[in-house]
């Protein structure tokens, strides 16, 4: 459209220098047009070219227009007072219709108001110029009809010709502008409408003069003739139009090829899982597609027009202001965002930004596609607690193996001191005092161990519905009178492999915990179903795996938990209670408890609200079992030969001479290796191995392996107190560490016997 427009500027201005060379000419006398004349086109002229200038330019451009129309007005005048006219009539009323056509274009008249009142003014110099052409002194007589002079007519011709132009958007103009089809048809069609018969009729009358036919003939030959130039010309448009119509169509099947593609990936945009989301550069929202929409519940229609960080109050490490600046150094930006959804939740977002540039179709501004990874992060989050809890298991457990060492010597030289001491002694309290406290140190260490899943245990196929109801009693003597205990037991005998001194352990502290939480009294819910976990709710849930398992869910109305307590209460002496009134291994003792035993436990809780804790519990398949009752007291004394293999030199010295005392031969090993050798090389007969579990250069089970190949049948007695292997890795029977001398002996002679 600029170069049709430049076209019409150009076609103005070669009028205007045209008007006003004549013009001047007919001033000067070297054109056949009267001075009067002249003037009032110069004016003309002068007008067209001023009427599109501001200001002053344009008061000008009237006056010259209204002096125009004045000459025109006065020579009619003189025709009225029958006076002899100074110009034609024809001219006269056309320089009229010029200046008024000029006056209502420098006013910003309707260009079709311009545009009828020039039409007449070229109808009038069109019959001139053919009069002119055919030298037809007739039509100086039709309708009193006074011919105008050639150089007038070439003027008012060619100042019409620039009003029109000068009027753009209307009528022949318009047609002739345009882009299309019909605009291509009026450019070509016009002119040769105008110029066929034209120059065609003037050839026919020179051939009639010059005599080469008849006048019949020649009218005849203007038909002709005419019509097969016309026709060509028309054939010709046709062609190309068939040929612009095929290109139309490849252009519009490819435009229908790329609307399509568009649509396709309109389609995608929409249906994509992401929020993609296009903002102007003050991040006001222009598009939400439905992805946003299903992430955060706004319609695009609601969500357009605001501003986006304000509408999902957006909040991340770094301020929108720092992501701005980012944006238009480095063109994008990718971080993490946490937002708020329509329904009030929070979701957190990875969020990739991109600075959109300024273009001619649409004005620059930036593209955000939002990730929800609330889910991701929370198993992230679940895994780091899991990680950090096994860091803290691991530490817990090497120094719980440590220390039950010591706690051995402690226990078993107060044992041995209290044995020799006669009774009414003075020591014998302050030892027995000792013995208590290395008691109260062994219970702690054995939750230590419990929380690192390295305590002995002695699982056996249970019905965990039956063991809650069993344990009722007990746990209602637990809590207080204000609290109300409802038990819910499912009837499906979901059967569980586990301790069932751990199974009370579990509960007890549980409810402990509970009853806590619920000074002012409250409801505490026990309950046991059977349940099936489905791949969707692993994949919202760290730590366990598919299947069917017994469910174990003790929930309350206390005071609930913040998420800063939520995530540290299995920690090992992590408590929020009063100093003195908690250790802060119970609930650590509990998640040991259920890891232990191949299980998972959740935690769910809200400040007010209560806390729920979900115990997942494998199902196994087989019968119930029953724990072995406890051996019976028997004579501890003995005078077999007993290797014994421990690390450590206080303990080691300690178990020696004990066994001695009891009446049994001891050879002394500090490690494995130095054990075998000993063993390949003793002549005597070995009736028992005694050795540690966790020992440098080989340890207890690798020991007892090798030790079997070489006296096979003999029996062999493993002291654990901490391993990285399990006790179904471990051959032979195991004592847990610390114990009793008594408790040694008894196990010895169990074994001997």
């Amino acid at each position: 459209m600029n170069g049709v427009a430049d076209g019409n500027n150009r076609i103005i201005s070669v009028c205007i220098v045209a008007v006003l060379a004549v013009s001047f000419a007919g001033v000067m006398g070297y054109a056949s047009m009267n001075a009067l004349t002249a003037v009032a086109m110069l004016l003309g002229g002068v007008s067209l070219w001023l009427h599109r200038r501001p200001g002053a330019a344009a008061t000008a451009a009237q006056i010259c227009a209204d002096g125009m129309a004045l000459i025109g007005a006065l020579a009619l005048g003189e025709r009225a007072l029958g006076q002899p006219l100074r110009m034609s009539l024809v001219t006269a009323a056309d320089l009229v219709l010029c200046g008024v056509a000029l006056l209502a274009l420098s006013r910003r008249a309707r260009h079709t108001t311009v545009q009828t009142l020039i039409v007449p003014v070229g109808s009038t110099t069109l019959l001139s110029l053919a009069s002119q052409m055919y030298s037809v002194s007739a039509l100086e007589r039709v309708a009193q009809f006074e011919a105008m002079s050639l150089a007038s007519t070439i003027a008012l011709a060619l100042l019409s010709t620039g009003i029109l132009f000068a009027t753009p958007d209307a009528g022949l103009v318009a047609a002739l502008r345009g882009r299309g089809l019909a605009g291509r048809l009026a450019r070509r069609i016009i002119p040769a409408v105008f110029l066929v018969p034209l120059v065609v009729g003037w050839l026919r009358l020179w051939a009639e003069r010059i005599g080469l036919y008849t006048p019949e003939f020649g009218i005849a030959l203007f038909s002709v003739v005419t019509i097969v130039v016309l026709v060509l010309v028309i054939w010709w448009n046709v062609n190309s139009l068939a040929a612009l119509e095929a290109a139309q169509q490849t252009n519009n099947l490819e435009i229908r090829r790329q609307r399509d593609a568009l649509q396709r990936q309109a389609e995608l945009i929409d249906s994509s899982n992401d929020a993609i989301i296009v903002a102007d550069s003050n991040r006001v929202i222009m598009s939400w597609n439905g992805g946003a929409q299903k992430l955060y519940g706004w319609t695009e229609q609601e969500a357009s027009g605001k501003v986006l960080h304000e509408l999902l109050q957006t909040t991340c490490p770094t301020s929108i202001a720092a992501i701005t600046d980012e944006l238009r150094r480095n063109k994008h930006w990718e971080g993490e965002m946490v937002q708020t959804c329509r329904n009030g939740q929070t979701v957190t977002v990875d969020s990739r930004q991109v600075l959109l540039p300024d273009t001619a179709a649409s004005p620059g501004g930036m593209l955000e596609i939002n990730r929800d990874i609330t889910d991701r992060k929370r198993l992230e989050g679940q895994l780091f607690q899991s990680q950090k809890l096994e860091s803290l298991g691991r530490l817990a457990g090497g120094v719980a193996h440590d220390f039950n060492n010591i706690l051995a010597v402690v226990i078993g030289y107060s044992e041995m001191v209290l044995e020799e001491l006669p009774k009414g002694d003075p020591f014998c309290e302050p030892i027995g005092e000792i013995s208590k406290a290395g008691q109260r140190a062994t219970a702690l260490t054995r939750q230590l161990l419990l929380f690192s899943h390295r305590q002995m245990d002695s699982p056996v196929n249970l019905v965990l519905s039956d063991a809650v109801r069993n344990l009722e009693k007990m746990l209602r003597r637990v809590i207080r009178e204000d609290i109300e205990m409802i038990l819910l037991v499912d009837d499906d005998r979901t059967i569980v492999h586990a301790d069932p001194g751990y199974i009370e352990q579990v509960l007890l502290n549980l409810v402990i915990n509970s009853r806590d939480a619920m000074p002012d009294g409250g409801r505490l819910v026990i309950e046991t179903s059977h349940t099936i976990v489905t791949e969707q709710y692993v994949d919202s849930h760290f730590d366990v795996m598919p299947g069917e398992y017994a469910l174990l869910t003790v929930s309350d109305t206390g005071c609930g938990m913040t998420l800063e307590v939520k995530e540290r209460i299995f920690e090992p002496f992590f408590t929020t209670k009063e100093q003195g009134k908690g250790t802060g291994l119970g609930l650590a003792t509990v998640y040991g408890i259920v890891k232990q035993s191949g299980g998972s436990i959740f935690v769910y809780s809200e400040v007010g609200h209560g806390t729920t804790f979900k115990i997942f519990l494998p199902a196994v398949k087989g019968a119930v079992e029953k724990r072995e009752a406890a051996p019976v007291k028997r004579d501890l004394t003995g005078t077999e030969t007993i290797m014994l293999v421990e690390d450590e030199d206080a303990l080691r010295k300690l178990i020696s001479e004990g066994l001695r005392r009891n009446g049994y031969t001891v050879i002394v090993n500090a490690n494995g290796r130095e054990a075998l050798d000993v063993c390949r090389s003793y002549e005597g007969q070995i009736d028992l191995l005694l050795s540690d579990v966790v020992m440098p250069e080989m340890n207890g089970p690798d020991l007892a392996a090798a030790f079997k190949t070489i006296r096979p049948g003999v029996p062999i007695l493993l002291m654990y107190g901490y391993t990285d292997r399990g006790p179904k890795d471990i051959t032979g029977r195991i004592i847990s560490k610390p114990f009793t001398l008594s408790d040694l002996m008894s196990e010895i002679r169990s074994l001997l016997e």
